[in-house]
This record gives structure tokens, C-alpha cells and sequence, in this order.
């Protein structure tokens, strides 16, 4: 699967992009800077294979199905 090849600060930054949270929301929530977080969501865009951030959000509620 793809979610696999993320990290699990990749998967800790895209939870919170799926929840709508900005680079610098995110940054703070978890104790990152801004560039940091931006380069994280970066990487999650590229393993997952979409294109923009709300799909991020639809890709984890998917998987949440499909686990759950």
C-alpha cells in the first residue's frame, strides 16, 4: 500500500492535513517549523500519488474503511 512508504511523522502530518490543519497549524501542534511541515506534506502529495491536500484527507478516510 501505498501509505507504507510514509514515514511515521508522514503519517502523524498527513492525520492532521486530513483534519484541514495549515503547514503552520501543523508546525505548531507538533513542534515543527513551517518549512519543515511543508516539506512533510510535500512528500506525503508525492507517496500517495495526489495532487492536492484535500485528497489527502479523502486517501485516509478511505483506508480508514477499509481497516475499520
Amino acid at each position: 500500500s501505498r501509505v507504507s512508504t510514509l514515514t511515521d511523522r508522514e503519517r502523524e502530518v498527513a492525520a492532521l492535513i486530513g483534519a484541514g490543519l495549515t503547514n503552520r497549524q501543523v508546525g505548531e501542534r507538533i513542534g515543527i517549523t513551517v518549512r519543515t511541515a511543508e516539506g512533510h506534506r510535500a512528500a506525503i502529495i508525492r507517496k500517495l500519488g495526489v495532487r492536492e491536500p484535500q485528497a489527502i484527507a479523502r486517501f485516509l478516510k478511505s483506508l480508514e474503511k477499509r481497516e475499520g
